[in-house]
């Protein structure tokens, strides 16, 4: 298939796939002026992309703490909140701040 064939199968944009294939990322050939690309190659290109998504993910997730590389601050990840609202709702906090009543 051709390089807009192939861009509109992996849905991107053909300067972008050509990129790819230039910079020898994805398997295509340059045939006299034209890329071409073979289906079977393009789905194997994004399966191999798709297990190392996951892959990563995995290692990501064993991760408590990285530090920020701007405020060189211990950052949590995956949800564990900082917050000092633990236990309490949004609007009793704002209540609280503003010295309110809670009606």
């Amino acid at each position: 298939m051709g390089l807009e064939g192939a861009a509109e199968y992996l849905r991107c944009e053909p300067e972008t796939l050509r990129k790819l294939a230039k910079s020898l990322e994805i398997p295509g050939a340059k045939i006299g002026h034209e890329w071409v690309f073979v289906r079977q190659d393009l789905a194997s290109y994004v399966k191999s992309r798709y297990y190392q998504n996951v892959q990563s993910g995995v290692a990501d997730r064993n991760k408590e703490e990285s530090i920020c590389q701007s405020t060189n601050a211990k950052v949590r990840h995956f949800g564990k909140s900082n917050s000092p609202l633990k236990g309490k709702s949004f609007k009793d906090h704002l209540v609280q701040k503003a010295g309110m009543k809670q009606s």
